[in-house]
């Protein structure tokens, strides 16, 4: 039999819930009219349904980038990536935010039967309605961002899927980007509607919606929406000063983080993603890249925070240097650190950018040099007013790029703008190109091939 899509979603998501009868007949199913039956087993549904992937996320789009560069000591994995000969079996996180939207199709199925049966629960189900709308739209915009052209609207998006049709035997086609985006416009207006104001910061709240709105407006041009959304978050959130930069990523402060994912000592080890730590030490996979160290000054707090530097010049000293922006909670949990999500920073980034290419050189180098004055003791003051905007945008991008590292933008940034990456001579690898044009066909990920056996309705990208 083939492997339909959401297959692997015949057990419920149901199966979770504090009330799981281990008696059942099959014991590994729970009959649809026992899964739900209060609004708090939507709520613990809806935690359920906030996958991230974050690991995978952050290894795959530093990976890809001219941040990072392949450790000699390197155990193999993300080579293909690092050199850009990944196929269509790689999965680039198709399955796992499919997993969480069939989740959050069937949580807001329940949950508007259970609004329907029980008025007494409203106002907690109608918020979390809305929060797990706000989440399905994170989770088709990042789907859009991963496999599609946002910037052709009649191009192929992502294949949809919703609440009213919930069939796992389906083989939806992709439709266009601009019905992907009417679609998820469409799930950001219930969400705003309706979510409260008091989400915690580990959750989808309303500052994360606002930031999925301002991304989305630069992605597609809309550079007014982008500077007003952004604009909103960094009126409300401040940004963190030198002190409180280093307790951010030490999980210590929340200054300048919209929202984030939590992350016990049981799963989450964010800095693995570039080496393992062992009993005799770290084994390094991925060193940082020379050519972004190089960015840095030394008043710049974001350079000790972020990496452990040994050398720029040797090889032996290079290969030693380490990627430690995710550093722990504390010794005993060493790279175990809370995933930030969206953070004040990101913002400033992209109000930027947008004033740029609203020929605002006075409003965009205003946002950057604010980021430089939280972030060095003795920043030079940028001035754009001398600059073409191709020249503006690439000064603001060098910024993001020294702010966002090791977040997953930096990727998104060169393909929005058209920009080629170009790895300076110590951070090639001895079996990969040097460079990776623009407009590259692998700028889009592959389907993966599992999902096109599966489905004869599902296209692949072109290339692959």
């Amino acid at each position: 039999m083939k492997n339909k899509l959401f297959l692997w979603l015949l057990i419920p998501l149901t199966m979770c819930f504090y009330h799981c009868d281990t008696r059942l007949n099959p014991i590994d199913q729970v009959p649809k009219e026992r899964g739900f039956q209060s609004a708090q087993d939507v709520r613990l549904a809806y935690l359920n349904c906030f996958r991230t992937g974050v690991n995978q996320f952050l290894g795959t789009t530093s990976y890809l980038t001219d941040n990072t560069r392949v450790c000699v000591n390197t155990l193999g994995n993300g080579i293909t990536l690092f050199t850009w000969q990944y196929t269509a079996h790689d999965g680039f996180g198709w399955s796992n935010r499919y997993r969480a939207i069939d989740d959050i199709n069937r949580t807001l199925q329940a949950a508007a039967k259970l609004l329907d049966s029980d008025p007494s629960e409203s106002a907690e189900l109608k918020a979390l309605i809305a929060q797990l709308h706000g989440i399905r739209a994170y989770a088709y915009w990042d789907l859009l961002n991963r496999f599609s052209r946002i910037q052709q609207p009649q191009s192929l998006g992502v294949a949809l899927k919703t609440e009213k049709h919930i069939d796992i035997f389906e083989t939806p086609p992709r439709a266009s980007v601009q019905e992907v985006l009417d679609f998820i416009q469409a799930d950001i207006a219930i969400a705003a509607q309706g979510m409260p104001a008091n989400v915690p910061i580990d959750e989808f709240n309303r500052g994360a919606l606002t930031a999925l709105e301002a991304r989305i407006a630069l992605e597609t041009g809309d550079f007014d929406a982008a500077i007003a959304k952004a604009g909103e978050l960094i009126d409300r959130y401040p940004l963190a000063n030198r002190t409180e930069f280093s307790q951010v990523w030490m999980d210590q402060s929340n200054t300048g983080v919209i929202m984030k994912k939590t992350y016990t000592e049981n799963y989450g080890k964010i800095g693995n993603t570039w080496q393992q730590h062992e009993p005799k030490g770290d084994q390094i996979n991925f060193n940082p890249s020379v050519e972004l160290l190089k960015l840095y000054t030394d008043d710049d707090i974001r350079k000790d925070v972020y990496f452990k530097i040994v050398g720029l010049e040797k090889q032996a000293d290079i290969n030693k240097n380490q990627i430690v922006k995710y550093p722990g909670k504390s010794p005993e949990l060493k790279y175990l650190s809370d995933a930030k999500l969206v953070r004040v920073a990101e913002m400033y980034f992209i109000r930027a950018e947008a004033q740029a290419k609203n020929g605002d050189w006075g409003g965009a180098a205003q946002d950057v040099n604010a980021i430089r004055q939280a972030r060095m003791e003795n920043p030079t003051d940028w001035d754009f007013s001398s600059l073409s905007q191709k020249q503006a945008i690439e000064k603001i991008l060098e910024e993001k790029r020294r702010e966002m590292c090791y977040e997953g933008t930096r990727w998104f940034d060169l393909k929005r703008n058209g920009l080629p990456i170009t790895r300076g001579e110590q951070d090639r690898f001895k079996q990969g190109k040097p460079v990776l044009p623009a407009h590259d066909y692998r700028w889009l990920f592959p389907i993966p091939q599992s999902e096109i056996f599966a489905n004869d309705n599902m296209k692949q990208n072109p290339g692959y």
